[in-house]
């Protein structure tokens, strides 16, 4: 397999569970840090009335898990497949990266959703 096919491999597999551990962190409610920009703290915690920020918290929980997933799927492609002759066809780069349009889509959608649901715009525009 040549090197710009584990390379691309490797960022589908990054971008795929980066929007995929986005979703389940929002989904399992995983407790993420937060950041409160007027005390300019982390916390763990959520505080009632003092504004914070989850989103950069989910963000990190997000790129760490799909780091270490795209770290492990390099050294496997690497490990494997520079052994063996195996090159990617046209249509394997098109599945794959429609695949990865398909998870990034899904996982985006269901988080507009979920966003617009918490801060109250779903109701506010009728639906």
């Amino acid at each position: 397999m040549k090197k710009s096919d584990i390379a691309f491999i490797t960022s589908a597999v990054f971008v795929t569970c980066a929007s995929f551990f986005y979703l389940i962190a929002i989904v399992c409610k995983v407790p993420v840090p937060r950041y409160y920009p007027l005390e300019s703290v982390w916390k763990m915690t959520s505080i009632k009335g003092v504004p914070s920020q989850g989103w950069y918290g989910l963000q990190m929980v997000a790129f760490i898990a799909a780091g270490i997933v795209a770290l492990a799927a390099y050294f496997v492609l690497k490990n494997i497949f520079t052994k063996k002759p195996l090159n990617l066809s046209p249509a394997a780069h098109k599945i794959i990266s429609l695949l990865t349009m398909l998870v990034i889509l899904c996982s985006m959608g269901y988080i507009l959703f979920h966003e617009f649901s918490v801060w109250g715009i779903l109701n506010s525009a009728g639906v």
